[in-house]
């Protein structure tokens, strides 16, 4: 029997190297539909995790923990990529006073990290159209019990943050 007739549709992304091996290169879910491209998280996950700010900036030092990109409802491109970084606890701290936030805010966005992320993105060769178009950062990721980050609830805490944050926007404006 060839071996294509006994494949199963997994959800697994992957392709045939020269020598014939096969690799895994992420899963079909985690592929973001943006304004007619296709985005593999993966891909950018893969080049998000080894940024450290560099020295000279506010945030010199500051290295990521983890990272994890979705995809967001966007009503112009479909959906729209957004990453959410792990920092140390300590970076946490630095980029909740910088921003003047007190408590303990389960997001955070700031500015100065998105542009440094940009431009590690776009030396690490990344197509535009595949940056982060919003970056969140926090303490954790919401992982199963093997270890593996839960975009879907993932996803959902973000939807969550962003229409109370909205909410807020609304107010301030009145």
């Amino acid at each position: 029997m060839p071996i294509l007739a006994a494949l199963i549709d997994a959800g697994d992304l992957g392709y045939i190297g020269a020598g014939g091996n096969l690799f895994f290169s992420g899963r079909l879910s985690d592929v973001i539909k943006t304004g007619g491209e296709n985005v593999n998280a993966f891909e950018v996950e893969d080049l998000l995790r080894v940024f450290e700010a560099p020295q000279g900036s506010s945030l010199a030092g500051l290295r990521l923990c983890a990272a994890a990109v979705v995809g967001l409802p966007d009503l112009r491109l479909g959906e729209q990529v957004c990453a959410v970084v792990t920092v140390s606890p300590e970076d946490f701290r630095r980029v909740a006073e910088r921003q003047g936030v007190s408590g303990d805010p389960e997001f955070l966005h700031d500015s100065e990290l998105h542009r440094l992320l940009r431009n590690h993105l776009r030396s690490g060769g990344l197509a535009g159209f595949k940056h982060p178009k919003t970056l969140y950062i926090c303490l954790k990721l919401p992982r199963n019990s093997s270890g593996k980050v839960v975009k879907q609830r993932l996803k959902k805490r973000v939807e969550s943050f962003r229409k109370i944050a909205g909410r807020r926007r609304m107010r301030s404006k009145l």
